[in-house]
């Protein structure tokens, strides 16, 4: 049994050994930010009482909101931004919005709520299926006392895309220098909005330019301001033709997806 175990360590160490001996600067930068994003935390003065323990998001609980400025390590990048928060629920029924706003210096990619305004709006927006700053899998706790607040986050997704990195496999696919700038353009017209955000924080570190593009909680959903920011890219970094223009509302499903479901 300890040889057989003495045995798969060796091939194991071998097969690290040889990534490793093809590894170029692109490779060791991606590794470097997906270590950075396995942990996350922040801290600032912000208005509201709020509390969240989280399990993933099918074991959490929580209640409360508030509204100010966190610093810390955001996405594995040492920064700040603006946060307002609305939680409540037990389990898979936890009903979640934020909204950040990075600043400008920033590379964070923020995030948009709805708003009641908002064509596809729902009134109420489960936090299990949402996109938003909190991974499936992550597991983490949240507490702002009226005044001051803080959060913490263990990223496991993060934890295994880092390993399978080690070996040349992108797990979330969000590596920022391994891809062409052509890919990356081409992601911003995913009909994922998961695709689309990790094209943007590539974009965003790699060119150190900022459009505006912020991802929206509905993941079936493209807004005219994430229109509006890929149509800049675009013109800056990619293509010049068929740019995406804004569709006049403010928030329309993908044209693809709305082929597909006509």
């Amino acid at each position: 049994m300890v040889e057989r175990s003495s045995r798969a360590c060796h091939v194991l160490a071998a097969a690290l050994l040889m990534s490793l001996a093809g590894c170029s600067v692109p490779y060791l930068a991606d590794r470097g930010y997906d270590a950075a994003q396995m942990v996350g935390w922040r801290m600032g003065p912000a208005v509201g009482s709020q509390i969240n323990l989280q399990i993933t998001k099918i074991v959490q609980a929580g209640w409360g909101a508030y509204e100010g400025k966190r610093y810390g390590l955001i996405d594995g990048q040492l920064t700040s931004q603006e946060e307002i928060r609305y939680e409540f629920g037990l389990g898979p029924l936890y009903l979640h919005e934020v909204e950040t706003s990075p600043k400008a210096y920033s590379n964070v990619v923020g995030f948009v709520r709805r708003d009641t305004l908002d064509p596809d709006y729902e009134e109420y927006s489960w936090d299990v299926s949402d996109f938003n700053d909190r991974g499936f899998f992550d597991i983490g706790a949240s507490l702002n006392f009226f005044v001051y607040g803080l959060n913490f986050e263990l990223r496991t997704a993060e934890m295994a895309d880092f390993i399978t990195g080690l070996f040349g496999l992108d797990l979330l696919a969000d590596d920022v220098q391994r891809y062409e700038m052509s890919a990356l353009m081409a992601d911003l017209r995913s009909t994922s909005a998961r695709t689309r955000h990790n094209a943007v924080r590539a974009l965003r570190i790699r060119t150190g330019e900022d459009y505006g593009y912020a991802s929206f909680h509905e993941p079936d959903v493209r807004t005219d301001l994430q229109r509006a920011a890929i149509g800049d890219w675009e013109s800056h970094h990619g293509p010049r033709s068929a740019p995406v223009e804004p569709s006049g509302s403010t928030d329309v499903p993908d044209e693809d997806q709305a082929e597909s479901e006509g």
